[in-house]
């Protein structure tokens, strides 16, 4: 994935997401504040400068860097809580 779709996901599930890698690994983020994906096209940067760029890292409750992880490596994002309102919802077939 990109790191402006995993944006999108993050910002229209508040209640929290999950992250799967394509190695299974499972990172759930309970609220936009345990992950940092930098600057968004909004912030002035073209949107291919953002584009290009690949890692993001997800924070522990303690606020010690937990991982960085590369957006290409990441199969799907998902809301961590059933029954919310996000739009960025990937269903599997």
């Amino acid at each position: 994935m990109d790191i402006e779709s995993i944006r999108q996901i993050v910002e229209a599930n508040p209640q929290g997401v999950r992250i799967v890698m394509i190695d299974g690994t499972k990172l759930d983020i309970p609220h936009r504040d345990f992950i940092s994906l930098g600057p968004g096209t909004d912030s002035g940067l073209s949107a291919r400068r953002v584009a290009a760029r690949t890692t993001f890292t997800v924070y522990e409750v303690n606020g010690i860097p937990m991982r960085i992880v590369n957006a290409m490596l990441v199969k799907e994002v998902v809301p961590l809580h059933s029954g919310g309102k996000g739009k960025g919802r990937k269903r599997s077939a």
